[in-house]
């Protein structure tokens, strides 16, 4: 359609329809290694036993794939390091932000051990999750939920049985530091292990927005009183569309505390906005303004068409 969009240099595509279609019934489809022009004058011939033989080819490749797809990769006793970006919300931040390039590391230092593992059901569709514990038996939780974290597939690494995994605690802890350090994190690991006392995060008060003189303000600063308290909510299901990874925040409600300006961010990323979650202001999270403004361009009540401009202007 582009192409035809290009060569035509109109939007009008409905006079073209007849080498629309006849442009897809000659492609050949990468499953069937057929075009369906062909498909169909085999089945017109009555050649079933040909058509047949194409469906049970694709049954058998969507029954492998789902076998697959539900297969477990670990088993219970078996030795696995965590991706950071399951337990770190830092590392989370860096690859939402396109900053993967600047994890280092991407897992956990200390080694833990698979207690359990919840299979899927055969009749079902999903992917197994496991239960691990660390050294010295105790269950990982999650920090923000307080409850038992379960981990998929992707999170884990598995360790062959002859790494070693007698490291002393204060080996671990060295560890953790020069992870955080190389992945230039401030903070160490947030996952918890039962009996750690949970504490609530300290939230930091927002900085007043100071008047600058002469009295002309700055592009974020008037951006902070305009967009300040709006809501918006994150519904990008993957962190980003290369990896795949899920977006531990999809569906979250968001509140805007302030934007700031990060003249080292690249094309996009210069102005950042500041959000805490809706209903529980212990949780923030820092998204890029461009994609705030996507999220709540006809979505929003507060939004407005000339605001427009100013997402053109955070691509600058």
């Amino acid at each position: 359609m582009r192409v035809l969009f290009l060569r035509t240099k109109s939007l009008v595509w409905y006079p073209y329809l007849k080498d629309i279609q006849d442009a897809l019934n000659t492609q050949t489809d990468v499953k069937l290694m057929r075009t369906p022009e062909f498909v169909m004058k085999e089945y017109k011939a009555e050649k079933h036993h040909f058509i047949e033989g194409l469906a049970e080819k694709e049954l058998n490749r969507v029954k492998k794939l789902n076998e697959n797809f539900t297969k477990s990769l670990f088993k219970k006793g078996d030795f696995v390091r965590i991706k950071l970006a399951a337990i770190q919300s830092g590392i989370r931040k860096k690859i939402k932000m396109g900053n993967k390039k600047l994890v280092v590391v991407p897992f956990s230092p200390d080694i833990y051990r698979i207690e359990s593992v919840r299979k899927v059901a055969e009749d079902k569709l999903g992917i197994p999750t496991y239960l691990i514990v660390d050294k010295d038996g105790s269950r990982m939780m999650d920090e923000k939920t307080g409850k038992v974290k379960r981990f998929k597939q992707s999170d884990l690494l598995l360790i062959p049985n002859d790494a070693n995994k007698d490291m002393t605690t204060e080996e671990i802890e060295t560890l953790k530091a020069q992870v955080d350090k190389l992945n230039r994190l401030n903070s160490t690991s947030e996952i918890f292990v039962e009996g750690d006392k949970m504490e609530e995060p300290i939230v930091e008060p927002v900085k007043p927005v100071r008047e600058k003189k002469p009295k002309q303000l700055a592009k974020y600063e008037i951006w902070t009183e305009l967009f300040k308290g709006k809501e918006f909510t994150d519904t990008d299901k993957d962190l980003d569309e290369l990896s795949k990874e899920p977006n531990p925040f999809y569906n979250t409600r968001w509140v805007i505390q302030n934007v700031d300006f990060n003249k080292h961010g690249k094309k996009g990323e210069k102005f950042i906005v500041n959000v805490v979650k809706k209903n529980k202001p212990e949780v923030t999270e820092t998204y890029t303004l461009w994609s705030v403004l996507d999220e709540a361009q006809d979505k929003e009540k507060w939004w407005e068409n000339d605001m427009d401009g100013i997402k053109k202007s955070c691509m600058k």
